[in-house]
Order: structure tokens, then C-alpha cells, then sequence
């Protein structure tokens, strides 16, 4: 992955400054553009079952630099939110949650799959060894989500 990582980041260095959890397994990642209820989604997870090995959520919040004063005050009000979460979430299951701000991307190639890979790339390099989900900033999961993709890697593990 060193050399995925050489060649062909986005960035040729760490956006996440803390460490990994010693026993992260799953890197969830989230585009987030222009999102209004970011929470639902994140709420859906932290409901999950708690899997065995450490869990993450990495959120790229990002639009382009051409991006209207509209979209530019959603995404702050998302970051907002987002970290509100974070500080007062008491359910019985939170992974830690990462933000990424990418609020001024080059308009030739802003969108959801440079967010996505910018955040793909974090994830990687922070667990070469580990799985990477992908879920929209709009999407919901059942209970059962991060412990059934926890099983059949393990039970699966090429």
C-alpha cells in the first residue's frame, strides 16, 4: 500500500493527526457536500451492535472553489453539527470520528469521487491491513451492519 500511497494519494501526507486505535479494523468513509442531516446517518451507525475490533468514521466535508455562498455556509453548519455530535453523543456505541475539510477543491475535479479517494487514501494509509466502507452522507444502516461486514471479512479474509 506504501506504494499505492507514493504514487497515487491525493495528498502525499496524513490529514488525520491522532494515531489509530491499535485495534481499528473498519474505516468508515463519508463525502459529505452541501448535507443538511448528517446526523441521521451518524446516529444510524452509532446504533449499530458494537463490533469487536475498532471502528472509525472518516467524514470529507468538501466542495469546490467555485462553490456558492449557500453551499460554502451548509458545509460549515455540517461541520458544526458534526462536531456537536461528537462532544455530546452518549450512546452506548461511537466510533471516533474524523473530519477532513476540503473546502476549496479545484472545480475540474471537486466532486464525490475526489472527496471519496481523498478519503479512501486516509484510510488507508491509517490501516493498510484494514476494511474500508463506503457510505453516502444520506444513508442509513441496521443494527446488524458493522458486525455482519466484521464476520464475513474475518470468516473471508481474501
Amino acid at each position: 500500500m506504501s506504494i499505492y500511497l507514493e504514487r497515487y494519494a491525493h495528498y502525499k501526507h496524513a490529514l488525520i493527526e491522532e494515531k489509530p486505535s491499535s485495534d481499528l479494523f473498519m474505516s468508515i468513509v463519508i463525502p459529505c457536500y452541501n448535507e443538511p442531516d448528517i446526523t441521521s446517518t451518524l446516529n444510524s451507525i452509532s446504533n449499530c451492535k458494537k463490533p469487536e475490533k475498532g471502528v472509525e468514521v472518516i467524514i470529507i466535508v468538501n466542495n469546490s472553489e467555485t462553490a456558492s455562498n449557500e453551499i460554502i455556509n451548509q458545509n460549515k453548519k455540517t461541520i458544526s453539527e458534526i462536531e456537536k455530535f461528537k462532544s455530546k453523543n452518549e450512546m452506548p456505541f461511537v466510533p471516533t470520528i474524523h473530519i477532513i475539510q476540503e473546502l476549496c477543491l479545484p472545480k475540474k475535479h471537486a466532486g464525490v469521487g475526489l472527496a471519496r479517494k481523498i478519503g479512501m487514501d486516509e484510510a488507508v494509509r491509517r490501516n493498510p491491513d484494514g476494511i474500508i466502507i463506503c457510505l453516502d452522507a444520506d444513508s442509513l444502516v441496521e443494527e446488524n451492519y458493522l458486525v455482519e461486514i466484521e464476520k464475513h471479512c474475518i470468516n473471508f479474509p481474501n
